[in-house]
This record gives structure tokens, sequence and C-alpha cells, in this order.
């Protein structure tokens, strides 16, 4: 038998911190929170999202593969 704490651990509503980053990211993109041209930097969004940078990472890679987010080489993603 598992406990109530122990059943609260884990990914919210059942998706992973990745897949939550890429929802959130996503809605800040369509509702205008990131604008097109602006720099994304990973410290900052990472803490507000409360995810860690490799897996902020993730998420922005797959949003450059979906057109997006546009990834420069040495001038990072916007």
């Amino acid at each position: 038998m598992t406990s109530a704490r122990a059943e609260s651990v884990g990914p919210v509503a059942g998706i992973t911190r990745r897949d939550g980053a890429i929802q959130e990211i996503r809605r800040a993109i369509v509702r205008g929170g990131l604008l097109p041209g602006e720099k994304v930097t990973e410290v900052g969004l990472a803490t507000q999202l409360g995810v860690s940078r490799p897996t902020l990472r993730e998420a922005l890679n797959q949003l450059a593969r979906e057109g997006l987010l546009v990834q420069e080489p040495f001038r990072g993603m916007h």
C-alpha cells in the first residue's frame, strides 16, 4: 500500500517536466509573452519554469524543430 505522500510525487498531471516546459513556452509564444526575435535566456527561463537547464534545452530544441523558435550558432535561441 502506498501513502498519499508517495502518490503525490512525480510529474504534474501525468506529463514530464520537459513536456510541461514545452507547453508553457508554447503558451507564452502564442500569448505574446515571447516576441519574435526576442532572445531566450536559459538560466532565467529554467528558473521561471522550475526545470533544470538540460530539461529546458530539450524543450527549446523541440520547439526549434517545430519552427516556433530559431536557433543560431553563437547567438542562442530566439
